[in-house]
């Protein structure tokens, strides 16, 4: 050969030989036949099925009706298609996203089987069920799983090693299609531009399906309706909101929260609408001559026990001693609360807005009583010696208008309590502290949120003195259990007391006119399933007043100094003082309980807080959202108030979404 054809023999190969070798070298890679595509395809719906399956009946795992709703789920085909159909749907997105079954598989099992296992664990703990407003908080429930016993049932356990099988067979499954792909035992493969071309186009449709059908259908009230377990049912509530969730399956019922997560105003509102009806009110001023301070307590899960024949108190000491004698020197009541157990901050916003809405979150500068108190020239502060993130109290009570709020942060770490959680004695006179330390030349606005008592109450031990009988749970499956859970709230709540108690006696033996609030947010937590209350035999069937009255109502109180009823009741008789500083004060709901304060004083106060005190007094002293039911004016219980209350309170619903979202005290 010469070297001219040497030469040419060398040359490099045309572009376009190139470009096609590198073309089939791309088309060798690892690609699936169209068999293999469609088994995978089948393997992704079942995989979903099997999965929605299994999380359908771990949320029938709920107290002891286990047996009697797995069966109403499976003879239900709606409610089972409801739960499955978006477990479905999210595998073979991630199918058709990934190309391959075991990576579809990972997303879900980890979304909805420990999804639904955050579920079982957070309505046996907190009666309240996973929604996906939690998903903005999931700081907070971290910190909370940290104070339950969260320990993986076998059932747990069964299902996680199940799917992980599954999961390994996937994965075993491509190992071996990819060595006999290698060795050429694979027949005719699917392009692999084509296969990316299909499975976007297919990707496409689902999404637009997801958008068009699924999402509009789980907000549908006839699919609400039709999977309503607990309408009829004999062994569920159906007012009750934690057996609604579970009545519709995990699924359906988290899907359908994302829905009502989203705050929208009441049919029929405007913000021309809402105008108009303050319109007819104007903002009085706190007179400067009738202006004193006002100190609020939200306590931890606090209520009186002391009126339920069904707890057999010793005599070794009056849990409720001080707070009676609170109760009798100012104008207390029943406090009726959306929540049960749980949820702190829907009774701690509603006191601070006169806010009816289970909706928490305010992304912008808000109205809210707070910044009435600021406008009139109030100092306005408060304290929580928890986290400034829990429930983003410190940026939205920065959004309420508080001048200043300390936290665990900015002020109770210092306190070296390991465990987070200041006692309300050491809590309450820091409290008084910075009342004393305060800027004296103006009024002050305090509103505070103490931690101590909170659940779980142990089983384990009970505390040193005896707050329930020995004979208390006597005969009962895990009775002494019970009784200590029962015995170390009592506890808790006896050391609150005698906290109260010498707050008080501050504030009486100050010469600074001094209004105090305080209130329980909610029931307690007692136990998993509501175990201690169903042992003591206290109703809490939400199909009967009696019942909705026990699970959804707390106690509060509203406590003047003598310097105080003396600046405000100038001019009045001793009769006439004691009838307005003291006294039954009736049923209430944080929301209105600002407005109670304002009665005893005589300030006429803001306008929307004046279209509610005239709701009061005209239609219903008591409103609860969560089961919709009235305590009305005239203190019956209702259901269905009629027309006319129901045509009131939408006027005060139209004006708080408008308020909540314009601050009219902004400066």
């Amino acid at each position: 050969m010469t070297k001219e054809n040497e030469k040419q023999t060398a040359a490099p190969a045309p572009r376009t030989v190139r470009r096609a070798g590198k073309h089939a070298k791309k088309e060798r890679r690892f690609s699936l036949t169209r068999k293999q595509i469609a088994i995978d395809g089948i393997l992704a719906v079942l995989f979903g099925a099997a999965l929605g399956l299994a999380v359908l009946l771990n949320t029938a795992r709920y107290g002891n009706v286990t047996a009697e709703l797995t069966r109403d789920f499976l003879t239900h085909p709606i409610v089972i298609a409801l739960n499955l159909l978006p477990v479905v749907v999210l595998t073979v997105g991630f199918w058709l996203l990934t190309g391959r079954v075991w990576a579809a598989a990972i997303p879900p099992m980890v979304i909805f089987l420990f999804g639904s296992f955050t579920n079982y664990f957070k309505i046996y703990y907190r009666s309240d069920p996973v929604v996906a407003a939690d998903l903005r908080i999931l700081r907070e429930v971290g910190n909370i799983s940290e104070r339950y016993p969260i320990v993986l049932t076998r059932w747990m356990i069964a299902e996680i090693v199940l799917f992980g099988l599954l999961l390994a067979a996937f994965v075993a499954m491509s190992i071996v299609r990819r060595r006999r792909f290698r060795e050429g035992k694979t027949g005719k493969t699917v392009r692999r531009s084509a296969a990316l071309t299909v499975r976007a186009v297919c990707l496409a449709i689902l999404i637009a399906l997801i958008a068009l059908v699924i999402f509009p259908l789980y907000n549908s009230e006839s699919a609400y309706y039709y999977t309503d377990l607990a309408s009829d049912s004999t062994y569920l509530q159906r007012y009750d909101p934690a057996d609604q969730y579970v009545s519709h399956g995990f699924v359906f019922s988290f899907f359908r929260s994302v829905y009502r997560s989203v705050e929208r105003p009441v049919d029929g509102y405007s913000e021309e609408l809402a105008k108009s009806i303050l319109a007819r009110y104007t903002d009085a001023d706190i007179p400067e001559d009738k202006k004193i301070d006002v100190i609020a307590v939200m306590l931890e899960a606090f209520a009186d026990f002391s009126g339920y024949d069904e707890i057999d108190f010793t005599d070794d000491v009056d849990i409720y001693g001080e707070w009676h004698r609170i109760c009798a020197e100012g104008v207390s009541g029943q406090l009726v609360t959306n929540i049960f157990a749980a949820r702190t901050i829907n009774s701690e916003r509603n006191f601070l807005t006169g806010f009816d809405t289970s909706n928490d979150d305010y992304y912008e500068d808000s109205t809210s009583f707070v910044r009435y108190f600021k406008d009139q020239g109030y100092t306005v502060t408060g304290a929580h010696p928890g986290e400034n993130w829990f429930y983003n109290r410190r940026n939205i009570n920065e959004r309420l208008g508080f001048d200043e709020y300390y936290f665990r942060q900015n002020r109770y770490e210092a306190f070296g309590y390991e465990d987070g959680i200041v006692p309300d004695a050491v809590f309450l006179e820091d409290v008084w502290r910075l009342y004393e330390e305060r800027d004296k030349t103006k009024p002050y606005f305090n509103f505070n949120v103490t931690y101590q008592n909170h659940a779980p109450y142990s089983d384990a031990s009970a505390p040193a003195i005896r707050f329930v009988s020995e004979t208390q749970f006597a005969g009962q499956e895990g009775g002494d259990g019970l009784r200590n859970i029962l015995s170390n709230y009592f506890n808790g709540i006896y050391q609150t007391n005698q906290a109260l108690g010498t707050f008080v006696d501050h504030a009486r033996g100050s010469d600074r006119p001094i209004a105090l609030i305080f209130f329980g947010d909610h029931k307690p937590w007692l136990g998993g399933g509501n175990s201690v209350y169903e042992g003591l035999g206290i109703n809490l069937d939400l199909g009967t007043e009696e019942g909705m009255l026990n699970y959804f109502s707390t106690s509060y109180v509203i406590w003047m100094n003598d310097a105080a009823k003396e600046v405000l009741g100038e001019g009045l008789s001793e009769e006439e003082k004691t009838a307005r500083f003291s006294g039954d004060g009736g049923c209430s709901s944080p929301f209105f309980l600002i407005g109670k304060l304002f009665d005893m004083a005589g300030w006429e106060g803001p306008a929307f807080m004046q279209l509610e005190r005239d709701f009061q007094r005209e239609q219903a002293i008591a409103v609860n959202r969560e089961a919709e039911f009235y305590v009305l004016a005239d203190g019956t219980f209702a259901k269905d108030p009629g027309e006319e209350v129901l045509a009131r309170e939408r006027e005060i619903l139209y004006c708080q979404y408008y308020l909540k979202h314009n601050n009219i005290y902004a400066k």
